[in-house]
């Protein structure tokens, strides 16, 4: 099991309709910006803020007001803050040390048990199943069945995990986990350190990322007499 804790900012869902603006998700320097619709309020090399507004819904026309649904793709160069640990010790099944069979009688939606216990494998367990139905002729089924269950169980030995492996791990769960978060983007750069605490390989990550910060926010609608 990976434990992981990322520092991020909160967004909000986007709109589908109404009065909308384009607002940054995070931090970064644009790099790329496609206005659609609605007026911009910066530009490709300028430093935005979460929360900060890059293309609004209103535009000032002088006489009158201009409301749209803004839409934009705006891309910026970012910083992302990652860490995840693993545990160093982890069980492994060992030797096989013994077998066992257990029957199981379905009628229907009912199934009838030929044994005391719950039927619940351990975790140094292994089942399998295997179904046989009656059939009349021409492969007629009937719901009657009746179900064998081969249960091998094995020795629990502790493995320690080498630190090549946690690594491995670590950087692969870091590089699929930072790119789901992102709309849209990629790892540009990177700076990993792996660390051994305790019971523990402790992995922390600085990572340099171009990424698609632009997201919708609705906007409170003006009084009809100052919107066009």
């Amino acid at each position: 099991m990976i434990c992981v804790q990322e520092r991020v900012n909160q967004t909000e869902p986007a709109s589908q309709g109404g009065i909308c603006s384009i607002v940054a998700s995070r931090d970064g320097v644009i790099s790329e910006m496609t206005v659609l619709q609605g007026n911009p309020l910066c530009k490709v090399g300028q430093a935005v803020k979460a929360g900060q507004v890059l293309v609004s819904g209103y535009k000032d026309c002088g006489i009158y007001i201009r409301a749209c649904h803004a839409e934009a793709e705006i891309f910026a160069e970012t910083q992302r803050d990652l860490s995840a640990v693993i545990p160093a010790n982890y069980s492994a099944r060992g030797e096989k040390i013994a077998t066992e069979k257990k029957y199981r009688l379905i009628i229907g939606k009912k199934q009838i048990n030929f044994f005391k216990d719950s039927g619940i494998s351990g975790v140094g367990c292994d089942k399998m199943c295997t179904e046989y139905y009656l059939t009349l002729p021409g492969d007629f089924q009937l719901p009657i069945g009746f179900v064998v269950e081969e249960w091998t169980y094995s020795d629990q030995m502790a493995v320690q995990m080498e630190e090549e492996m946690a690594r491995d791990i670590l950087q692969s769960f870091s590089g699929e986990h930072l790119a789901a978060s992102m709309v849209a983007g990629q790892i540009l750069n990177k700076q990993e350190r792996i660390d051994f605490c305790g019971d523990y390989f402790c992995q922390s990550g600085h990572y340099a990322c171009v990424e698609m910060i632009g997201m919708t926010r609705l906007e409170e609608k003006l009084c009809e007499d100052e919107v066009g």
